[in-house]
């Protein structure tokens, strides 16, 4: 049977029974473009680059009308949190549900009632567990990133969002440089100890206690948080001892 989950629950669950009626078509994150109307030629056709927001609707039965199991019903489909559906356990959306089940005379008379979902653009990898990157020694010093993908983790088709926990013995300071777009950044070592986290996805950089160490990073840490490729390539100064990197992939 068909299922999705929301904010860490799906919807076979006891307090919430519903049965999801269809799965939704291929979902794909649009492009923003724009048309510009030209008085005297044709229209320019723009893309400022970004992806919009998409709106789905599901159709839910529900066989328990009870004002209890309703209430149970609203107060899970109100709010943000992980879209998940059964045919891509793997990944999840960041979805806004708005309108829970507001018709309840449609549920009483119907027993199924639609839910609509506000989708952020990309679907994301669920696997949050850092994975050890082989390094080797060049003129790089190493590198990081999703070199083939696998079986359980294939590439993803949009820019990833890496967390990298990079390992250091003795150095002062870190360079990196974007390998697509050879951007670099560089961090002041001074002071701390065994490794740092570049995180990505939050824009943020992190001693080994959590302490944000973001104003001591210099370079376009933007270029880096959005390299523009698929899956984030990083070359290290020499020195690094091991990286590593929770890949946060994305699909269009």
């Amino acid at each position: 049977m068909a299922w999705f989950s929301f904010k860490g629950k799906r919807c076979d669950s006891q307090d919430v029974f519903c049965i999801l009626e269809k799965l939704p078509l291929d979902i794909r994150s649009e492009k923003i473009t724009q048309i510009i109307e030209m008085p005297t030629s044709e229209p320019i056709v723009y893309e400022p680059g970004g992806y919009k927001q998409q709106v789905i609707t599901l159709t839910v039965g529900i066989k328990d009308i009870s004002m209890e199991h309703i209430h149970n019903i609203n107060n899970w489909l109100t709010g943000s949190g992980k879209l998940i559906f059964s045919n891509q356990p793997d990944r999840h959306y960041i979805a806004v549900c708005y309108n829970a089940l507001s018709g309840t005379r449609m549920v009483e008379q119907m027993g199924r009632m639609p839910v609509q979902f506000t989708l952020m653009p990309f679907a994301r990898e669920n696997d949050d567990t850092f994975h050890t990157i082989e390094l080797w020694t060049n003129a790089y010093g190493g590198k990081s990133g999703n070199t083939a993908g696998d079986a359980d983790h294939p590439n993803g088709t949009g820019p990833s969002r890496p967390t990298m926990k990079i390992y250091f013995n003795g150095l002062t300071s870190l360079h990196m440089t974007h390998h697509a777009t050879y951007t670099d950044i560089d961090v002041d070592l001074t002071g701390l100890s065994d490794y740092i986290i570049f995180d990505c996805q939050n824009c943020k950089v992190y001693d080994k206690d959590n302490n944000v160490i973001l104003n001591r990073v210099v370079g376009n840490i933007d270029a880096i948080i959005t390299p523009g490729n698929n899956n984030g390539t990083f070359d290290f100064s020499a020195g690094i001892t091991r990286v590593d990197c929770i890949f946060n992939r994305r699909w269009l």
